[in-house]
């Protein structure tokens, strides 16, 4: 799987440099762009796009998948990752400062919701 992007009418193709299925998921008003790539044993990573330069980051206490879902125009970015028990939790990345973001576990308990 290949990514692109389209400007006018003017299609440009991109791929993470030695990865496989490369999914851009957002770009913001200042033309970065956040995804999902696959390495070559397989491990999700999350990236980024600035100025033409890839950068692969995996929030940390990563174990398998990380993805970015988000950029806005300060260039903070918010995704999801796996961490080593198989959880999913989501994260807040401001300039290189990582926050976990998890749901509240009471409202996991479906038979709390009215």
């Amino acid at each position: 799987m290949h990514a692109f992007v389209k400007r006018r009418d003017t299609f440009t193709q991109f791929d993470f440099p030695g990865g496989h299925d490369t999914v851009p998921v957002a770009i913001n008003n200042r033309d970065e762009i956040v995804g999902l790539f696959t390495d070559a044993v397989g491990l999700t990573h999350a990236f980024t796009l600035r100025r033409g330069v890839f950068t692969q980051f995996d929030p940390p206490g990563t174990v398998g998948f990380s993805a970015a879902f988000g950029i806005n125009a300060q260039g903070f970015i918010v995704g999801s990752f796996t961490d080593a028990d198989g959880n999913f939790h989501g994260y807040f990345d401001r300039q290189g400062v990582f926050t976990q973001l998890d749901f509240p576990r009471r409202y996991l308990d479906r038979r709390q919701w009215h």
